[in-house]
């Protein structure tokens, strides 16, 4: 775990060193990180009590156009059971639970796309009411284990409104 974490840590650093000026310029940055962070939550399973901190430390070695990530835990029958979502709030992080029933997650594109096709998914621009009250696109990669996706780990980008 501790190799996987320093290895998480250099990718977040060169991460942060890259600047983007442009919306597509972010995608790769963002995708490297995920997959650092995808590999390190695969390898290393973690609990609804652990979760939360996870993501925290992910979002809190990113960039700042990084704007909020999660990791949502899913059952058996792959529903979401818990969601802890970290986000960048007046120059400082916040944090909410997305596994509510208000915010409708088990219906929310950015996880059911990577639940069904088993593949990373980037949603088009939305505005994620309940969420972080922004626009914003969701880079979403599946955690699977064996034959089952088992959690979903997402970062998102701040854009523009359409």
């Amino acid at each position: 775990m501790r190799k996987n974490f320093h290895l998480f840590l250099c990718l977040s650093l060169l991460c942060f060193l890259v600047s983007c000026t442009k919306e597509e310029d972010l995608t790769p940055p963002v995708e490297t990180a995920m997959k650092v962070f995808a590999s390190w939550l695969q390898n290393d399973l973690h609990t609804s009590t652990t979760v939360s901190e996870r993501v925290r430390l992910y979002i809190t070695g990113q960039p700042e156009y990084f704007f909020g990530s999660t990791e949502t835990l899913l059952d058996a029958n792959g529903v979401a059971t818990t969601s802890p979502y970290w986000y960048r709030l007046n120059g400082s992080l916040a944090n909410k639970e997305l596994a509510v029933p208000t915010y409708n997650i088990n219906t929310q594109d950015w996880l059911r796309k990577p639940i069904d096709t088993r593949a990373p998914y980037w949603t088009v621009p939305y505005f994620d009411s309940g969420g972080g009250e922004i626009w914003m696109r969701t880079y979403s990669v599946p955690i699977i284990i064996g034959n089952k996706v088992v959690a979903v780990a997402t970062t998102d980008l701040a854009v523009k409104k359409p």
